[in-house]
């Protein structure tokens, strides 16, 4: 099979994959236009929280992700896919060698 076949059988099973040519059409156009957004995880999807407290103290809190409570330019800063990350932001906070 030659390379350009090859290509063109990826082509259509992606295209296939994500809703047929019409649906990536759609995808490229919002794209362009600047309304296309991937999300970090599936909404429902637990993830970590740093919570800043009132008495100075931080917590780090499980929280089920959702669109309507959860800004996404937060990700990586208060808000993590794993406790690991959440912890270790948390730490570098507490050392004072990151700002959060």
């Amino acid at each position: 099979m030659d390379r350009l076949t090859k290509y063109s059988e990826e082509c259509r099973a992606l295209a296939d994959e994500c809703g047929g040519l019409d649906r990536l059409r759609e995808l490229a156009e919002a794209d362009r236009a600047g309304r296309l957004v991937v999300l970090p995880c599936k909404v429902g999807d637990i993830v970590w929280k740093i919570c800043y407290r009132l008495n100075g103290k931080h917590k780090i809190e499980e929280r089920p992700f959702s669109l309507t409570y959860f800004e996404l330019n937060e990700f990586g800063k208060s808000f993590f896919l794993t406790r690991e990350e959440a912890e270790a932001a948390l730490e570098a906070k507490r050392d004072g060698s990151t700002s959060m």
